[in-house]
């Protein structure tokens, strides 16, 4: 990876040991940060939808989960929503970082997150080439107690 990215990629816990050259998710993940190397705005947690999504049943949307508050974070949740041109997706989606299936999240840095598109919803995510017609809100980002 690149010396001068502002993000660095750290892959989850529960892909311990894998990397771009042995794990696809992770090298299509290590070349979208090489693409946008300061992905995510500063000061807070951030979510981006990298345009990929897989072949299995059922299809999960690769996203990356970037932390850029300046404190490393772990055990969380958050709720998201996203509209592919006005089109729900998903839909109040609690989502839950834990530090047992993905370790710690350090401040400046991205992994990989892989979330189920639900049935039927495939279609309408794969219309989501330009990231003018994708809306994506988080909210109730908080500490899993």
């Amino acid at each position: 990876m690149a010396e001068n990215l502002s993000v660095r990629l750290i892959v989850p816990k529960s892909s311990a040991g894998q990397n771009p050259s042995n794990n696809n998710i992770v090298a299509l993940a290590d070349q979208y940060l090489k693409t946008f190397p300061d992905l995510g705005t500063k000061g807070v947690f951030n979510l981006t939808y990298t345009g990929y999504m897989t072949e299995t049943e059922p299809a999960q949307a690769l996203f990356m989960a970037t932390n850029r508050t300046g404190e490393d974070i772990f055990d969380f949740s958050f709720v998201f929503d996203l509209k592919v041109d006005g089109q729900t997706i998903w839909e109040k989606t609690m989502i839950s970082i834990t530090e047992e299936d993905f370790g710690e999240l350090p401040a400046e840095t991205s992994m990989p997150l892989l979330i189920s598109v639900p049935q039927g919803k495939e279609a309408g995510l794969l219309k989501a080439g330009d990231e003018n017609t994708i809306q994506l809100s988080l909210s109730q980002l908080q500490r899993l107690v």
